[in-house]
């Protein structure tokens, strides 16, 4: 009820404020739709059906799957919406939930899948397939360009891909939700370090113990000694897969030093040697870290940029926003209490729901304005 509140509150305020007031309750009702109320006057407020279907989208011997979430009433502009590192690829609900919710308000929205994001596999060539996409999906609305919005990881690669003299040719905007600056530090957060933003900023989060586990999965035998390999990646998998009872229920197979190190990753409470493990394993990984990582490689984009990021982020924390305002000068920035990492939170103010009603108003004016 209380987003319901706000978001009237909003609507008057866009009268008075100067907001394109369609625009702007079409923004409100996308966040609605997305917290899973479809039933309020703001989200219902010129709300198309959604259809959905699923095809290829094909450039030259490169084929990516997608869903495309069609409105069933006027078209107002497309969107590419590229999933982050999990399992479910396109269709992981909250992604879903923010296509349909993008769809209602009149925008094709286009979600492919990124392979190496659904299978926790930290590859270049997610670049690559960003901008293929771009170009693609370009192509066949017969414009120059379209906006792509990149959540957790994939706002950070999709930079990287409209920061490409060739990628970047197919994107006009760039949107991101959570997204890291540079990775190598979001690792050593997971690792235990403090994160720091450019001017001493701080983040009050822990880590969420999947960031950690990412990287024990790479190589399990430096972490849990060579006899405990081959089932830990079973485990470890388990877990990244969100089966934390299975892999305990299956421990019971590793040595005792096995055991502590899967319990310390299951509940992030890494002890000292695991820690140090893999400090020096982000230490040997700095030049692939960075390969993947905008900070120091994105001062070239002249598309629009706009950076949402929660400021209770337990996967990035919110300081990598506040480098990213560093790395692009002109770039959009919002760090807010209303969301944690791709999912709303209960207990923001007003101002902060307000803030994010603009910010995906202008989300929307990106997808409705392709060159």
């Amino acid at each position: 009820m209380r987003i319901r509140r706000i978001v009237l509150v909003f609507v008057f305020v866009s009268v008075l404020g100067g907001f394109v007031a369609d625009r702007g309750a079409r923004a409100a009702g996308v966040l609605l739709r997305f917290s899973g109320d479809r039933d309020s006057a703001i989200a219902r407020y010129r709300a198309d059906g959604v259809e959905v279907t699923s095809r290829p989208l094909v450039d030259g011997d490169v084929r990516i799957e997608s869903d495309v979430y069609l409105p069933r009433g006027d078209r107002r502009g497309v969107l590419v919406l590229v999933h982050g590192m999990h399992f479910h690829g396109h269709r992981e609900e909250r992604l879903v939930a923010l296509a349909r919710g993008f769809a209602a308000a009149g925008v094709e929205v286009v979600t492919p899948r990124i392979d190496s994001l659904a299978s926790y596999r930290l590859d270049p060539q997610a670049i690559e397939d960003i901008g293929v996409v771009a170009r693609v999906v370009s192509r066949e609305h017969h414009v120059t360009a379209v906006p792509v919005f990149g959540i957790s990881f994939a706002g950070g690669i999709a930079l990287l891909a409209a920061a490409d003299p060739q990628l970047g040719r197919s994107v006009s905007a760039v949107v991101t939700l959570g997204a890291h600056d540079d990775l190598g530090r979001v690792a050593r957060w997971f690792a235990g370090d403090v994160a720091l933003g450019p001017n001493g900023e701080r983040v009050a989060t822990s880590p969420h113990p999947y960031g950690a586990q990412l990287f024990l999965a790479e190589d399990p035998a430096r972490f849990f000694g060579e006899e405990n390999a081959p089932l830990v990646r079973e485990l470890v998998s388990q877990c990244l897969h969100d089966d934390w009872r299975g892999a305990r229920a299956r421990a019971g197979g590793l040595t005792p030093r096995g055991r502590v190190v899967l319990e310390g990753a299951i509940a992030g409470r890494l002890d000292e040697a695991t820690r140090s493990s893999l400090r020096a394993m982000i230490d040997e990984r700095e030049p692939q870290l960075a390969s993947l990582s905008p900070h120091g490689r994105v001062a070239s984009i002249r598309v629009p940029v706009s950076v949402l990021h929660g400021t209770a982020d337990p996967i990035v924390p919110a300081t990598e926003a506040h480098h990213l305002a560093r790395s692009i000068p002109t770039a959009n920035v919002l760090v807010t209490d209303a969301l944690r990492h791709a999912e709303n939170a209960d207990d923001a103010s007003m101002g902060d729901r307000l803030a994010l009603i603009r910010f995906v108003d202008d989300v929307l004016g990106y997808a409705t304005e392709v060159p």
